[in-house]
């Protein structure tokens, strides 16, 4: 009997993945956010070594944090950690992936929005976008390199939020 519940749990995370709204009906909000949260010992390593290994730009409150290969939701979830740090604005993580990064973008300031600092760093190279508090994007590394000559993408963040912050 147990053994046909698990089953039931697993092909319905399974079919989640396809359509989150499954599992809310199925479990209920709750359950949900359990199943959801739930994060490899890998991917925990992974993001504890990039929020050990951060930057913070204490003047101009942001922070970059690269991060092992690994999947958009650890990066989401390195962000959510990383900007509740008081003197965090904004946030980006990133991760390479097959010919480029993946970046995500938080933001807890009314004037910045994540959408559009997402858009902006990835204008011409990439794309990104989302909303407000929570964003995300794609970066080439192809078109990275093409456009600004062989520049390292923690660079290159940094440089465009010197661009937007003056300091």
């Amino acid at each position: 009997m147990a053994f046909a519940f698990l089953a039931g749990i697993l092909s319905r995370f399974a079919v989640s993945q396809a359509g989150g709204l499954i599992m809310e009906a199925a479990f209920g909000i709750e359950e949900m956010w359990k199943v959801q949260m739930c994060m490899t010992v890998g991917e925990l390593m992974i993001a504890s070594d990039a929020m050990y290994h951060h930057f913070f730009d204490i003047e101009k409150k942001f922070a970059v944090i690269s991060a092992l290969r690994c999947d958009q939701a650890v990066l989401g979830i390195i962000d959510d950690f990383v900007i509740q740090v008081d003197i965090v604005l904004v946030c980006f993580a990133y991760t390479s992936v097959n010919g480029g990064y993946q970046i995500s973008v938080r933001s807890c300031d009314d004037q910045i929005s994540a959408g559009k600092l997402a858009a902006f760093v990835c204008e011409g190279i990439g794309s990104g976008g989302g909303h407000a508090k929570k964003a995300g994007g794609r970066i080439s590394e192809k078109l990275l390199e093409e456009k600004y000559g062989k520049i390292d993408l923690f660079d290159f963040i940094c440089e465009k939020m010197n661009m937007l912050i003056p300091g």
